[in-house]
C-alpha cells in the first residue's frame, strides 16, 4: 500500500529557513508526498512544485494551532485514514531519510515520535532526548478521529497538549529503533526559532512578539535553496550518525 506522507510548514517570515526546508523536503526519498505550507506574512507568492504547495495569507492567524486545524480542514476531503500527517518545521533540518523511518514505524503504531534527537545548540551538536515538541512528531490521519487537531492556545504548551492527547488514545512507536536520528532541533538564535521570544510555557504574548523583532521586506517567491549552515550540519550528522549505526 502506498500511503500518503502529508507535511505541515506553518511559517512566519523565515524565508531563508524556509527555503531550506523545502529544499530538504524535495530531497526526501520518500515519493509518497506532500508539505503544505502555510505562510502568513502577506510576502510570499503562491506557488506550487511537484512535491510543495505554498499557502500565502495576507491575514496573519491568531497562533500555531489554529495554522495547523486549518490545514487540516482543507484537507479532509483527500485524507485517507492510513495516510500519514507529519510536521515539518521552518527551521529544522531533516536528513533525506526521515520520512521514510516515521512510514515504517507508522505501518505498526498510530503515532511516531523518536526517543531522541540531535540539537545545535551554542554552535555545538548534542544527542540528546527527545523534549515533547511538533518538529518531530507523526500520526495516522485515522488519530484525527479521537483528536480532531490542536487545542487552540497562544502559550507554548499546544505540543504538549496535543501530544499528550495522542498518546491518551494511542501507542507511540520510536523512529530511532530502526534508524539513528533523522532530525536536527536548530536551537541556535531567534531567527532559526521564534518560540525563542517565549518568556515562559504560559507566555500568551510571545507568536505577538515575533511581529515587533522580524524584519520586513519586499514580496518574494522562494525557492528550493539550502543555507550554508544546513549543509554543514548535515555533514557532520550523517558522519555521527554512523557511528551510532556501528
Amino acid at each position: 500500500m502506498n500511503r500518503f506522507a502529508y507535511c505541515f510548514c506553518p511559517s512566519y517570515r523565515k524565508f531563508p529557513c524556509l527555503q531550506t526546508a523545502i529544499y530538504l523536503f524535495v530531497k526526501q526519498k520518500y515519493e509518497n508526498k506532500r508539505m503544505y505550507v502555510l505562510e502568513d506574512s502577506g510576502r510570499v507568492a503562491h506557488d506550487r512544485g511537484d512535491d510543495f504547495i505554498i499557502l500565502s495569507s495576507e491575514k496573519r492567524f491568531p497562533s500555531l494551532p489554529s495554522k495547523y486545524n486549518h490545514l487540516i480542514e482543507i484537507l479532509k476531503p483527500v485524507l485517507n485514514p492510513e495516510d500519514a500527517i507529519l510536521v515539518w518545521d521552518d527551521d529544522d533540518i531533516y536528513l533525506e531519510d526521515y520520512i521514510s523511518t516515521h512510514m515504517e514505524i507508522l505501518k505498526d503504531y498510530p503515532v511516531s515520535i523518536p526517543s531522541k534527537h540531535w540539537i545545535y545548540y551554542d554552535s555545538k551538536l548534542e544527542l540528546i532526548p527527545t523534549q515533547v515538541g511538533h518538529f518531530s512528531l507523526a500520526f495516522r490521519v485515522e488519530c484525527l478521529e479521537k483528536v480532531p487537531g490542536w487545542i487552540e492556545t497562544k502559550r507554548m504548551d499546544h505540543d504538549q497538549l496535543f501530544i499528550s492527547e495522542l498518546k491518551k488514545h494511542f501507542e507511540v512507536g520510536d523512529p530511532t529503533t530502526i534508524a539513528p536520528p533523522q532530525v536536527i532541533y536548530r536551537w541556535t538564535s531567534p531567527c532559526y526559532h521564534s518560540s525563542a521570544f517565549s518568556v515562559s510555557p504560559e507566555d500568551e504574548l510571545w507568536y505577538d512578539r515575533i511581529e515587533v523583532f522580524t524584519p520586513k521586506g519586499k514580496f518574494i517567491r522562494l525557492r528550493p535553496e539550502p543555507d550554508k549552515d544546513a549543509w554543514k550540519l548535515i555533514e557532520e550528522v550523517r558522519e555521527l550518525n554512523k557511528n551510532i549505526q556501528k
